[in-house]
């Protein structure tokens, strides 16, 4: 429980999330929450997360040995914006962050020559879809 303390007064509140299964789905998840004041509910809130319905076509071209162009396309009714990783054995994974969901490509540099890369676009709006993925 939670302490709510208005002058001098104070209320023990908890604040129960349920997710309502039945108005659910991969891309669209529906939650209920609510302030409970001494057993009492005093508001409820109907809140939806969305994921983008489509999977990224991902390609890619090469600018130079140490550079790359990423390019993708996706049919989804909506997105924020993209997660890129790109991933080689042995390597840290590198993450980049494009906050324009109109964006449809991505140029990465400072690659290593004569490695081979895993690359995954992820389009996102409250959470993450699907991800597509090429190997350069």
């Amino acid at each position: 429980p939670y302490y709510l303390h208005l002058g001098e007064e104070m209320y023990k509140y908890s604040l129960p999330v349920n997710w309502n299964a039945t108005n659910s789905d991969f891309t669209h998840h529906q939650f209920e929450c609510g302030a409970m004041f001494e057993n009492m509910q005093v508001t409820a809130l109907m809140t939806s997360i969305r994921a983008p319905d489509g999977i990224p076509s991902v390609d890619y071209e090469d600018i130079n040995a140490t550079a790359i162009r990423i390019f993708w396309s996706i049919s989804a009714s909506f997105i924020n914006g993209y997660i890129i990783t790109i991933t080689s054995s042995n390597l840290p994974n590198i993450t980049y962050q494009v906050n324009d969901g109109t964006v449809r490509e991505y140029v990465v540099n400072d690659l290593l020559r004569e490695t081979d890369y895993n690359i995954e676009v992820r389009g996102y709006y409250d959470l993450l879809g699907a991800p597509g993925s090429v190997t350069a």
